[in-house]
This record gives structure tokens, C-alpha cells and sequence, in this order.
């Protein structure tokens, strides 16, 4: 039988064309390819050819009323159009989960009407779509929210409910989750990993490095398709932490990051990740040379030196309408609002 080489480059020209569901596959076969479609370069390659952008939802409040922004990290939006939550129902919309890679949203509208419960939204901003979902069960109060996307056309989102034992969950306050691994994971008050299976409907715990374990800055995030944590000495540098294997406890640390300052956002790729300043400016910072770009906000409304405290949502999104239940045009109003 005749030997081939595998041409690499090609393959990561083909897959820079392709959808994300494809990318997600090839780096399950190959490490290289894992390594590789995780590098800035190929992201920003992708972005090119799909005609898709990438950026952050801004969700911050002034004057007791919730706002948003879209600051735009690389990519390519189309004259004219303008990324936002504007297309909602009128009301008091919080975000409450993201799926990143496929651009889509789960949104709650908790305006305070007598007699009308909160309304659920999934939404894919790009093409100004969204559809009302089932409220979720969420009894006396709910701890965290998830967003998977498992199918994409149509799209199916994930919706399951959790019951956590409340002596199994001390402070219950909880970070935004990261996927990975099939598992959900969120970071818990005093520094525990819950995980949730999508496949068994199981969770469990999973322990940070033990000389983690007492730090007050960690931060989960997903480095090449993996768990990791960033460790923040703000003084001196940040740490990024990788668990080896989704059943394994080892962790390994993969990167140190000089701090400058500024205080991690989150990772966009094996090369760079996000941080933002005191004075809440973004930062797009280069691990292999050192280098950082100010990301430009473009936004009138928006003025950072007037936000207190505010949530950053990761968004990668095509602008090709998406079909949500199997409905033809992926598009629903609801006039009760």
C-alpha cells in the first residue's frame, strides 16, 4: 500500500472555510490540529473566509437600568449593521448564558409587571433573531444558568434542570460557565468545579490545584478545547492552568502572563486573551511576544469610566440566519410583552 504525507496547511485552509461544528471535529483526531485551529492566526484566517465577527457583549447598569455593548475583537461586520440586543422585546434584559463559538445567546426579560412572570429568550444577534423559550423550573431561586448548542440546524438548545444538595453547596454563588470536555463547569464560592455531564445528566466535583485552592482570583476559562483556570497575583503576573484529561485531576500550567495591571477577561486563543484595565478598557494581549492591542469601542452611549461593575460575554458569529425549533425563518415575537 502507498504512504502519503498529510498536508497539514492545506487541510487548515479547507477547515478555515468550514463550520465550526467541522473545526470542533478534526481537533478530536489530531493534536496538531487541535494546537493548531486553537493559534490566532487560523482564527483570524476563519473569521476572513466565513465572513463572521468576533467580539464581547458588554452588560453593565447605569442608573439601575441593565445595558449592553458589542466591542468588536476581530473580524468583519457588514456596512451598515450594527450588533446589539435592540431587536428584544422591550423590557429589563439581563444575558444569562452564552454559547461563544456558535453566536447565540439565552436572554431574560425580569421587567417587574404584576402577575407576568420573567420571559426566556434564546437569540443570535447577528441576524437579529430570537425566540421565546419555556420558563425554566427554577423553584425558590436559581444559581446558575447554561447555554450548550448540540445541534445547528435546526438549533437545539440544551435546557436541563439541576438539583444541587445545599449542604453540597456552600455560598452557592457560582462564576459563568465554561464547556469542555462535554461537561459544563462552573467555579463555586470556595473554589470547587462543578461539573455537569451532558451526556449522563450527572454531576460532580472536581478540585483546583490544591495550592489554589485558597486564592480569591480565579477565573475558569477553556484553553485549546480544555479546562483551564487563570491565577491572578495583580502585582506580579496571571497563571493559566489546563486539566490534562476530562477524568483525570492533574493540572498543568501552560502559561504566565505578566500583569501589568490588568485583570483577565478571558482566552480567544493559545496566543492571546483579553484583559481589561481599571478603568474597564479592553486588551487584547499577545502571550508569545508580549504585545497588546486596545480594543476600539464604538458605541456613543457607552462611556467606560462610567461603569461600576459590569459582565463580559465571548461572541464568534457568522450572519447567516439559523432556524430555531425547526421554524423556516428562526423568528418569533411575542406582542404580550
Amino acid at each position: 500500500m502507498a504512504s502519503f504525507e498529510i498536508n497539514v496547511d492545506m487541510i487548515l485552509e479547507i477547515l478555515s472555510h468550514s463550520h465550526v461544528s467541522v473545526v470542533e471535529k478534526s481537533r478530536l483526531l489530531n493534536k496538531e490540529f487541535n494546537k493548531r485551529t486553537h493559534d490566532s492566526s487560523f482564527l483570524k484566517l476563519k473569521l476572513k473566509n466565513i465572513n463572521s465577527v468576533s467580539g464581547y457583549f458588554v452588560e453593565y447598569n447605569k442608573s439601575l437600568t441593565p445595558l449592553f455593548t458589542f466591542i468588536k475583537n476581530d473580524g468583519i461586520i457588514p456596512h451598515g449593521s450594527e450588533i446589539s440586543l435592540d431587536f428584544l422585546p422591550p423590557g429589563r434584559i439581563h444575558i444569562k448564558a452564552c454559547d461563544a463559538s456558535h453566536g447565540v445567546l439565552v436572554c431574560v426579560n425580569d421587567l417587574p409587571v404584576r402577575g407576568r412572570h420573567p420571559k426566556y429568550m434564546v437569540c443570535k444577534p447577528t441576524t437579529k433573531q430570537y425566540q421565546i423559550i419555556p420558563r425554566p423550573k427554577t423553584r425558590h431561586f436559581t444559581i446558575a444558568f447554561g447555554l450548550v448548542v448540540m445541534r445547528t440546524d435546526p438549533l437545539r438548545r440544551l435546557s436541563k434542570n439541576v438539583e444541587l444538595p445545599a449542604e453540597d453547596m456552600p455560598g452557592v454563588r457560582m462564576s459563568e460557565p465554561v464547556a469542555a470536555y462535554e461537561f459544563l463547569h462552573w467555579l463555586t464560592a470556595n473554589n470547587n468545579v462543578l461539573r455537569f455531564c451532558l451526556k449522563t445528566d450527572t454531576w460532580s466535583f472536581l478540585a483546583v490545584p490544591e495550592h489554589l485552592a485558597s486564592e480569591k482570583s480565579l477565573k475558569l476559562a477553556r484553553y485549546e478545547g480544555k479546562l483551564g483556570v487563570f491565577r491572578s497575583r495583580s502585582k506580579e503576573y496571571h497563571e493559566i492552568w489546563v486539566l490534562e484529561s476530562s477524568l483525570g485531576s492533574s493540572w498543568v500550567k501552560v502559561k504566565e502572563i505578566k500583569s501589568m495591571g490588568l485583570e483577565p477577561v478571558g482566552i480567544l486563543s493559545n496566543d492571546v486573551v483579553t484583559l481589561v484595565d481599571k478603568e474597564k478598557f479592553l486588551y487584547n494581549y499577545n502571550m508569545n511576544n508580549g504585545k497588546s492591542q486596545k480594543l476600539q469601542i464604538r458605541s456613543p452611549r457607552f462611556s467606560p469610566y462610567m461603569v461600576a461593575n459590569s459582565s463580559y460575554f465571548h461572541l464568534c458569529s457568522d450572519f447567516k440566519r439559523v432556524k430555531f425549533g425547526g421554524r423556516s425563518n428562526g423568528y418569533q415575537q411575542d406582542k404580550s410583552l
